[in-house]
């Protein structure tokens, strides 16, 4: 399993690059007259404005700082006067299937997408046990929970050349739980959160696309969570785990595929004929 995780993380981050450095050709699929195109997104004119996409990632649940929990003779627990809790970084992963619209008007969003997946989220904790500075015990427990995610994204492009763009997104997700296992290994009581089986987020996401092809491009990028809908945690972004906060983040390798729109004349003294046109590509 880790192996297959470390060689999916390859493959995001190198496979881009990879496609870069062959030799592009002329787009020998694309029959319409342009030879060039003006913007690396495929344009609505030229193409259905809607398509499929599939896409494949990883998940962690980062924690940047370490938590310490004190006692007071109030408290009574044990012999235990101090706790430390150290977060550990662990990976899982998503795959998902969508949809995508692609504004035919220049717009500040060039197009929408959304997607049923399958995430995977874990996260790990170590603890000590310390007693007048000396520590008395300790040990580490985790949870690996698995959702059904329905993902709503709204995207702006900006080129960089005729095949290379940065995507900025604003998105929902939400994230329904079918199976975890969760064991706390705390040996006194002590607060186990979890977020709860239902979770609902906005996030955004940054990457970089590559057109593969005419029909068909390659995109990379990072997603974090920007505030919880549901429910609501102890910080606004993150997701409460044992005794810690987590931050999520998704690094993620998507596939759209476009289809040519219809080249067929339409009739002529058409009303829906656009001024200028000259072919069934809109030149």
């Amino acid at each position: 399993m880790r192996k297959s995780i470390f060689l999916l993380a390859f493959v995001i981050l190198v496979f881009p690059q990879w496609c870069k450095a062959q030799k592009r050709g002329d787009f020998t699929k694309f029959k319409g007259s342009k030879k060039q195109r003006s913007q690396p997104f495929p344009s609505a004119t030229d193409f259905r404005p809607g398509g499929w996409l599939v896409g494949a990632g990883l998940t962690t649940l980062a924690e940047f700082s370490d938590n310490e929990i004190a006692f007071t003779e109030a408290n009574q627990i044990n012999f235990a006067d101090k706790v430390s809790l150290n977060p550990q970084f662990l990976p899982g992963v998503m795959l998902e299937v969508g949809r995508f619209y692609n504004f035919k008007e220049n717009r500040i969003f060039k197009y929408i997408d959304y997607s049923l997946g399958y995430k995977m989220f874990a996260a790990g904790e170590r603890f000590e046990y310390s007693k007048t500075n000396k520590v008395v015990q300790e040990g580490s427990h985790q949870t690996t929970q698995h959702f059904a995610s329905l993902n709503f994204n709204i995207n702006n492009i900006i080129p960089l050349n005729e095949y290379m763009f940065i995507n900025n997104g604003l998105g929902i997700n939400a994230d329904i739980r079918f199976l975890e296992t969760y064991t706390p290994e705390y040996p006194i009581p002590m607060q186990n959160a979890n977020p709860g089986s239902i979770i609902g987020q906005l996030h955004y996401k940054l990457g970089i696309g590559y057109m593969l092809d005419t029909d068909m491009l390659v995109e990379t990028s990072i997603e974090t969570s920007l505030f919880n809908l549901f429910p609501q945690q102890t910080q606004f972004s993150q997701l409460n785990y044992f005794n810690l906060s987590y931050q999520p983040f998704i690094l993620r390798i998507r596939f759209f595929f476009f289809r040519l729109a219809d080249s067929s004349c339409p009739k002529v003294g058409s009303p829906d004929i656009a001024p200028g046109f000259r072919n069934g590509y809109g030149d």
